[in-house]
């Protein structure tokens, strides 16, 4: 079945936006990136089901991800999938996730 870039889009937003929720008010464990930014266990497990849907659905694409990098075969002939996980982000950022939840 030929899923367009559209309803990947959507499914794999689906995927990362389900594991926030399971997670919501959990206590979280803060990964520091770099000064003042850190990922959250909510962001590494959302980017997990996101990527597992591209990867299901595009097993050919590169694809760069927030937390892991780029993945996928060296010089894909196929587009590279770039987004953010489904945002737990620091206090004062454009999410919605509530800053007692860190």
């Amino acid at each position: 079945m030929v899923i367009t870039d559209e309803e990947l889009a959507l499914t794999a937003a689906q995927a990362g936006a389900t594991v926030v929720q399971a997670m919501y008010g959990a206590p979280l464990t803060r990964l520091g990136k770099s000064a003042g930014d850190f990922a959250t266990s909510a962001d590494i497990e959302a980017e997990k089901a996101i990527l597992d849907v591209i990867r299901t659905a595009r097993p050919d694409d590169a694809v760069t991800a927030e937390e892991s990098g780029s993945t996928g075969p060296d010089g894909a002939a196929s587009p590279t999938a770039t987004y953010g996980t489904v945002c737990t982000s620091p206090p004062g950022s454009h999410c919605a996730w509530p800053p007692d939840a860190w």
